[in-house]
């Protein structure tokens, strides 16, 4: 008689986080997730957090996306690395979706693209024609 003790060779939250690394297999990672009952929304923000620091702009953005995190925590996030024109676009898709938004965040939201406006004026080189900005 024996005892057989049986390991992991890899956690499946990093066979998660692979697949979740490549756009092509993200809905492979959403159902190893829901399979084994993952921390979809936490790993999927860990992710993006990780496509960020790799400068994967547009992933990190459907992975924060997928993590469900609030519409100002992305914006936060990506204002940090210095993707203004990058939060613009976010903010004018999800102000575009006003169904889904109560009306706080819709001001939160609609302020934080005033800003972002703001800091696109400050940050353009004098002469430069402002009007075209905000076309």
């Amino acid at each position: 008689q024996a005892v057989y003790s049986c390991k992991q060779r890899v956690q499946p939250e990093n066979i998660f986080l692979e697949l979740a690394a490549d756009p092509n297999t993200i809905d492979l990672s959403d159902r190893l997730g829901i399979a084994i009952q993952l921390d979809i929304c936490g790993l999927y923000k860990i992710a993006a957090e990780t496509q960020l620091k790799r400068s994967n702009y547009e992933h990190a953005l459907q992975l924060f996306q997928l993590s469900r995190c609030p519409s100002e925590q992305i914006a936060s996030v990506l204002s940090e690395e210095g993707r203004i024109k990058d939060v613009v676009v976010y903010l004018q898709q999800v102000l575009s979706e006003q169904e889904t938004l109560v009306s706080f965040d819709s001001k939160l939201l609609s302020n934080l693209l005033l800003r972002c406006y703001v800091q696109q004026l400050l940050e353009l080189p004098e002469g430069s024609d402002k009007y075209l900005l905000l076309v």
